[in-house]
């Protein structure tokens, strides 16, 4: 998903994603349906509250994708489809199908992971049509804080209010955000090297990542950006393993050693660096 997006008016506006761990509610297990809550009105880490009966669904309604972690580059990021979006008692609920039986290895393995309890975040995008915020307009916000009956300490951390927002995608974070899920499920047995496989993770190495960038979450010693490079990285593997797996349907070709010199020689020195302080912080 593109950072920013053209409005009706064809006006750039920027996307905003916010993620929740919610419960969740399987509906028909065999169909891969199920609710969740895609939002609420709580703070969130970045200081602001998304109100529940701002949302708008004009835009949305016409596909209504679910996405892997935001990812809207190729027809594969697609694992499935939302087919309800209710706002009901401050939540923002919406019932979802994964796109089950149809030979999709993201969608399978969120499937497993879903269903065992061990993936629960998904992520609302939208962009926000109308808002408030403690500069913009202080007594405006000021009357939004009242009315929504925040406790005080909540209060002092409040930024910004969204008071109308139009909803683009609901993604699952399978790959980018949540090696966690990954990494307990396999220890579990919800899913296999196989499965693993299928998202890109084969060999020591990559298992061998994947196990420290859990640990490295899990403990709390990764802080917002390097969670963001962890993501950027299991994209890397999940992606790698995609394009080649296209080029060999295509051609019968094997994986080799990318061309490009110098930059390629600073970007292998940059993920080694990358790769060095996630071992540190996993011990």
């Amino acid at each position: 998903m593109n950072n920013l997006f053209k409005d009706k008016d064809g006006n750039e506006q920027p996307v905003v994603h916010r993620t929740l761990t919610p419960e969740v509610k399987i509906i028909d297990a065999a169909k891969g349906i199920l609710d969740y809550v895609a939002s609420d009105e709580t703070l969130d880490h970045h200081g602001e509250v998304v109100k529940a009966t701002g949302w708008r669904f004009s835009h949305f309604r016409k596909n209504s994708p679910f996405l892997n972690s935001h990812r809207s580059y190729d027809i594969s990021d697609v694992l499935g489809k939302v087919l309800s979006a209710e706002v009901n008692d401050g939540q923002l609920v919406e019932r979802v199908q994964w796109a089950l039986g149809a030979g999709h290895d993201a969608a399978e393995v969120g499937w497993k992971l879903t269903e065992a309890g061990f993936l629960k975040a998904v992520s609302v995008g939208f962009y926000s049509t109308k808002r408030v915020s403690r500069w913009s307009d202080e007594s405006a916000f000021a009357a939004e804080v009242s009315e929504m009956g925040m406790a005080a300490e909540d209060a002092a951390q409040l930024r910004t209010i969204h008071l109308e927002q139009e909803q683009l995608e609901l993604s699952a974070v399978v790959i980018g955000a949540n090696p966690n899920a990954l990494a307990k499920g396999f220890q579990a047995g919800a899913i296999g090297e196989e499965d693993l496989a299928r998202l890109g993770f084969g060999g020591d190495e990559e298992f061998e990542f994947l196990a420290k960038a859990a640990e490295a979450v899990s403990a709390g010693k990764a802080d917002e950006v390097f969670r963001k490079l962890i993501a950027i990285e299991m994209g890397r593997i999940y992606d790698t393993r995609k394009t080649f797996r296209g080029k060999q349907a295509a051609t019968g070709t094997s994986p080799g050693t990318p061309s490009g010199g110098g930059d390629v020689e600073r970007k292998a020195a940059k993920r080694a660096e990358f790769l060095t302080k996630l071992a540190a912080l996993s011990k």
